[in-house]
């Protein structure tokens, strides 16, 4: 059965910025449920081009996002709630760390390569989507073989 439930993670996004590293996931939610410290940007983007310029550590990205999971499964009786959600990015740079409805989904690193997650049980009709995203600093490595 081939079943179309996309839903599109584009657009604005809520952002937390955590320039030392040393937020949790509780601080992150009572931040953004007070509506604290938010600034939007435009996904998917780098994050330079959208005015976070400099920023070599974390930016939490949060995102309510709906489901048409109740639809999909009444129009398909035989579809099962597992089979049917899969959450794929098309990478970030460099760790990323997800969370659905404020429950841990797991970890990723890697240099903006697809990476995916199936956790389709912690779906609902209403979410909240984020993801903690570390860019740390890197000296580029031809610049290290320049002479003085």
């Amino acid at each position: 059965m081939n079943i179309n439930n996309t839903i599109l993670l584009n657009g604005n996004r809520n952002i937390v910025k955590d320039p030392n590293e040393k937020l949790a996931v509780e601080k992150v939610r009572n931040e953004f449920n007070k509506n604290k410290k938010l600034i939007d940007i435009n996904v998917p983007s780098n994050w330079e081009n959208q005015g976070l310029h400099n920023l070599n550590s974390s930016v939490w990205f949060i995102k309510k996002i709906s489901s048409k999971l109740n639809s999909v499964l009444k129009n398909n009786p035989s579809a099962k709630k597992e089979d049917l959600i899969i959450l794929c990015f098309d990478g970030v740079d460099y760790f990323a760390d997800v969370w659905l409805n404020w429950n841990y989904f797991g970890k990723y690193e890697g240099y903006f390569s697809p990476f995916s997650f199936d956790k389709s049980s912690s779906l609902k009709e209403k979410n909240i989507l984020i993801i903690k995203v570390v860019s740390p600093f890197k000296i580029p490595e031809h610049s290290l073989n320049k002479p003085n």
